[in-house]
């Protein structure tokens, strides 16, 4: 191996403090909405056993209860409506064969307060469309034990793009089986993994964004990492994906430096876990666990890349999993990991030697996976990713002449044929983010900053 050679959902806005469109700011600007007519949805509110709840823009709502949408019910969200969402009240959305209603515990309590528990969508029995989530936000949602948005066996008849999820006291997107198709993601300030994948998820994912803060992570033992795969069958193909980590950040938050056993890394395989990824970029993971000792290196340490099991080894080894057209951050030695005693050279041979994690570097850079490393981050040239202190408002965009606007790869089926699927956007860039600013009108970057008092 590693070896020694319009349906329901459209502009659909929800949050703790729910957030603005924000298409630019002055410092100092107060972001502020227009009064308008508050309406209170509480326990036993007899429009919630309508056939269809129809909730209008003119109108701000305040969830005092959770909303549990069943068999023969529509909700339908005119486009620019405010919801606010009171403690722990979440939204579950239940397929039509099943009535379900699972809140999963308490939420944590963050420097930013209280949170929500977010929103669920089960799959179909019948593999029929779950419906449409289409230009949605999700804020300050979830907990250790509740995804933001967890997509429990949704198949790929369910429309899933456009969906921002920012400052989740937990998982931010969580693919439990199923195979939904989702497009243009971002995960942004997440306290755990940005996008969670297990269960014998199989799905196709393009254009999404795992985006870290240097000041918000988990000290809760959840692992912080842009992507996760694990358990026996999951097998996600992933193009143009972008984990673009805290880096040495001012203030960055010691839990991805100091202490703790759980994992740090852009992307994290476990289990038996098998994935395909293509035109991404991981970049921006702080190279050291102890940042005053530049030479300090261990197993907590944060990585580009952290393999932990011996099947997704040897997945990867046989060609049945694969990163190609991929670039990844390199600063010391951490960028690959693989734990000492996972993954034999020869099991039989007494006593047995492992490969290590730069067997697993000299693997992943061969010629034929087409992958990059870049030893700096300005060498990926993106506008201004950490300007997220104060009254900023990051822009991890590439530059124009960025090296990484360039180099993607669509048709070469000598691994794969996957990324041939009609699903996937021929496009030019790797990485989430190209010329097309698919983000405007929608995304907000400074929800901490955004007033939604009226």
């Amino acid at each position: 191996m590693f070896a020694y050679t319009k349906k329901y959902f459209t502009y659909f806005i929800v949050s703790f403090f729910l957030v603005a469109i924000v298409a630019g700011c002055k410092k100092d600007e107060i972001f502020r909405y227009p009064a308008k007519p508050v309406a209170a949805i509480n326990a036993g509110d007899a429009r919630l056993q309508a056939t269809l709840i129809q909730l209008v823009k003119d109108t701000v709502y305040t969830l005092n209860t959770n909303i549990n949408i069943s068999s023969g019910q529509t909700l339908q969200i005119e486009a620019g409506t405010l919801i606010k969402v009171t403690g722990d009240n979440n939204i579950v959305i239940a397929p039509i064969i099943f009535t379900l209603n699972a809140p999963m515990g308490l939420p944590l309590t963050t420097n930013y307060g209280k949170t929500w528990l977010g929103i669920q969508i089960f799959g179909n029995a019948n593999g029929n469309s779950s419906g449409i989530l289409s230009y949605v936000r999700i804020e300050f949602a979830g907990s250790v034990s509740a995804p933001s948005l967890w997509l429990r066996g949704v198949t790929d008849k369910t429309v899933l793009n456009h969906i921002q999820v920012s400052h989740s006291n937990g998982v931010s997107f969580n693919f439990s089986g199923g195979n939904c198709n989702a497009s243009n993601l971002i995960s942004y300030a997440s306290g755990g993994t940005d996008f969670n994948i297990f269960n014998g998820y199989t799905g196709y994912l393009q254009n999404i964004l795992a985006y870290r803060h240097a000041a918000y992570a988990s000290t809760a033992g959840l692992n912080l990492a842009g992507i996760v795969t694990d358990g026996n069958g999951t097998e996600p193909v992933i193009s143009n994906a972008t984990v673009l980590g805290p880096g040495l950040a001012y203030d960055v938050n010691g839990a991805y430096t100091f202490g703790g056993s759980f994992r740090r890394a852009g992307i994290i395989t476990l289990g038996n876990s098998k994935f395909h990824i293509r035109n991404s970029i991981i970049l921006g993971p702080p190279s050291q666990r102890d940042v005053l000792n530049p030479n300090a290196s261990d197993y907590k340490s944060i990585r580009a890349y952290y393999l932990d099991s011996r099947a997704t080894a040897a997945a990867l080894d046989s060609g049945r999993a694969d990163i190609t057209y991929s670039v990844f951050y390199e600063n010391g030695n951490n960028t690959f990991y693989l734990p000492d005693r996972v993954y034999a050279v020869s099991p039989s041979t007494i006593p047995v030697t492992y490969y290590k994690s730069a067997d697993l570097r000299e693997f992943l850079l061969r010629t034929k996976y087409n992958n990059e490393i870049f030893t700096s981050l300005d060498a990926f040239n993106l506008i201004d990713p950490y300007n997220y202190w104060g009254d900023g408002i990051p822009n991890p965009f590439p530059n124009t002449g960025s090296p990484v606007l360039t180099g993607a790869n669509f048709t070469d089926v000598s691994i794969t044929p996957l990324f041939a699927n009609s699903f996937f956007k021929p496009v030019s860039y790797r990485g989430a983010l190209g010329p097309e600013n698919w983000m405007e009108g929608w995304v907000n970057f400074i929800p901490l900053q955004t007033d939604y008092n009226n």
